[in-house]
């Protein structure tokens, strides 16, 4: 008996992780959508050109309908003449596709735009009704570029989850529903199936522990 419910506590385990530090990690950060926008260009692996949608912050206003050029904070891209910059390009245009993709910003709130006139900023995209994947981890955790943290503006990279939750759902939930899906290279993973199956794996091992406890 005692091997038996040792064996289920092992499957509790595994299931866990993909719940609360998998690939369905609920961000224990927040970000504030200050810009919502259109992906209008991929300049190079950190630096994409956006048209602006719609603002919530007061000082960026002036910039609705117009395109401005910004920049992932605290991250370090392969130069775009590499044969690895050109590959990081090309997966961040698959993930934020230009004419396509309405991403979130969290524009930094210290230096506003670094020393070329580009908005820092922290780049998500929509993954459900008020969950966001943040596009700087993203890239970092796939390998297209590494942390480099400036400490001139107000993000902390090193505590930056890959999923984020949004301050203000009605901001959130007013703007156009994108696909639920995370790209990884050339795959589509759907979250929703994860936490069915995750929820499907905990029933089956709910069900076999009061089957062998009742034998008891």
């Amino acid at each position: 008996m005692k091997y038996k419910i040792f064996i289920i506590l092992e499957l509790l385990a595994l299931a866990t992780p993909h719940i609360l530090n998998g690939n369905v990690t609920l961000g224990d950060t927040c970000i504030e959508i200050e810009i919502i926008g259109l992906v209008v260009k991929i300049v190079d692996s950190d630096t994409i050109d956006v048209k602006v949608l719609s603002t919530y912050k007061d000082e960026f206003i002036g910039l609705t309908d117009h395109v401005i050029r910004m920049r992932f904070a605290d991250i370090d891209a392969p130069e775009i003449y590499t044969p690895e910059g050109i590959h990081a390009k090309a997966v961040l245009a698959h993930l934020l596709k230009p004419g396509e993709t309405i991403i979130y910003l969290d524009v930094d709130d210290l230096s506003i735009t670094d020393k070329y006139g580009r908005y820092i900023t922290l780049v998500c995209i929509k993954c459900n009704k008020t969950m966001l994947l943040n596009a700087n981890k993203w890239l970092v955790n796939e390998g297209y570029a590494a942390v480099k943290d400036f400490h001139d503006n107000e993000f902390n990279p090193y505590t930056r989850t890959l999923y984020v939750q949004c301050l203000d759902e009605t901001t959130f939930t007013d703007t156009i529903q994108l696909p639920m899906y995370v790209i990884r290279g050339n795959e589509q993973e759907e979250n929703p199936m994860i936490f069915i199956i995750t929820a499907l794996l905990l029933f089956t091992v709910g069900i076999i522990t009061y089957r062998i406890m009742s034998k008891y």
